[in-house]
């Protein structure tokens, strides 16, 4: 019988997986984990955003999914009333994340009394309330009827930006920190008088998302999200800082996991000039996904590069691994040929890695040739983002 004593992020599956293979033999698990593989990316989740015109709604929803005004998908900006129906905008990478811009409440064709029915409350995880000066008595209403209906809600004040630039301006720049601290405690004041229970307010500059209480707001939902949905939440996020990207490795580490048992499972290809055999195409929807997560497309980056003002060639030049640029059955192939020379220092660490990897395709050269090679892009990719990051952080010229 398999050791169940190992656990990690997904203990209650890899246990499931066990009892199947103690009870059916690895035959039988094979499928579950393709199946698992074939769901990569599309665990949803849905943001609603909401707030009165003119709050900064379009503009933070553009920022949270790496987009600038006017690009294709990008919510219309404006300061009059842009939203007359819930409307979803998918993340251009990951399209199992949607952000969906809401009316405010009150407005329109939706009234307060049946604001949360008329938005289809349920459909959403988590809603962001966003305001561009104070709360006001509808948006504590929102969040009281919220917290009755068992979700989670958090208050974003947005264009801290423009506050800066007014201190800026009058040469009060100095006490930034102070009046940053007044405005976090007008917007919890107005809060709590509207009987909001401990509210916390994070203040956002959509221009500047690197800034301000950004990186702490996303701490937060990570930390209060389900585990899957927690993934897919820091996936979808713009690399920000390295701290960013090493996240979202981490995350990666386990799909590659997955990806390696099933391109060396049941069906597996015998590859002309080597040893073993291999699903390719298996492996190469893991590289695509590990590259549209790390936000190394070609798309990506020109949408990058574009917000930066820097030619797509200098945030090119800093990628590690060619791969990025030339994921194919036949490169991946070529890969796999050199990975061969790694299998033998692989054993100890997958028996380590999980159970039922460890114990059934421990001595495989098809799994540990596939795991070395995706273990390898994952660190260059990783590394490859970080580059970028270093690289934008360098060359902007507007960071505040």
């Amino acid at each position: 019988a398999l050791d169940l004593s190992h656990t990690n992020d997904y203990e209650e599956e890899t246990n499931t997986l066990a009892s199947v293979y103690n009870e059916s033999g690895f035959e039988a698990v094979i499928p579950l984990f393709k199946e698992k593989f074939d769901n990569l990316g599309t665990e949803p989740l849905n943001i609603a955003v909401t707030g009165e015109s003119g709050t900064g709604k379009s503009a933070f929803i553009n920022a949270m999914r790496g987009l600038r005004p006017g690009e294709p998908g990008a919510a219309k900006e404006g300061l009059t009333e842009q939203t007359k129906n819930p409307t979803p905008y998918q993340h251009p990478d990951l399209p199992s994340v949607c952000l969906w811009d809401l009316p405010g409440m009150g407005t329109g064709n939706f009234p307060c009394h049946k604001y949360l029915e008329k938005v289809n409350f349920k459909k959403y995880d988590f809603f962001i309330l966003i305001t561009g000066n104070r709360f006001k008595e509808n948006d504590a209403r929102l969040a009281r009827e919220i917290k009755k209906m068992g979700k989670e809600f958090y208050f974003v004040r947005s264009r801290i930006d423009i506050e800066e630039y007014s201190l800026r301006l009058s040469g009060r720049l100095c006490h930034i920190k102070d009046e940053l601290d007044k405005i976090r405690r007008y917007c919890i004041e107005s809060l709590v008088e509207n009987q909001v229970d401990s509210p916390r307010v994070f203040l956002v500059s959509s221009k500047y998302l690197h800034g301000y209480d950004f990186l702490e707001f996303c701490e937060v939902l990570e930390s209060e999200l389900p585990e899957k949905k927690k993934h897919v939440f820091v996936l979808s996020l713009p690399n920000l800082t390295q701290s960013v990207v090493k996240k979202k490795k981490k995350i990666l580490s386990a799909k590659i996991i997955l990806a390696a048992t099933v391109a060396a499972g049941a069906g597996a290809i015998p590859i002309p000039g080597l040893s073993f055999a291999c699903d390719v195409s298996i492996i190469v929807s893991a590289l695509l996904y590990i590259r549209r997560s790390f936000g190394l497309t070609e798309e990506s980056l020109e949408r990058l590069a574009c917000k930066v003002n820097l030619p797509v060639e200098e945030l090119k030049e800093v990628v590690v691994s060619p791969l990025v640029f030339d994921i194919t059955p036949v490169t991946v192939t070529k890969y796999l040929s050199k990975s061969v020379a790694g299998v033998a220092m692989l054993s100890d660490e997958l028996l380590h890695l999980i159970p039922i990897i460890g114990s059934v395709l421990g001595a495989s050269v098809s799994f540990t040739a596939s795991y070395w090679m995706l273990s390898k892009a994952l660190d260059e990719f990783a590394e490859s983002a970080e580059k970028v990051v270093m690289k934008v952080f360098q060359c902007n010229k507007e960071l505040p």
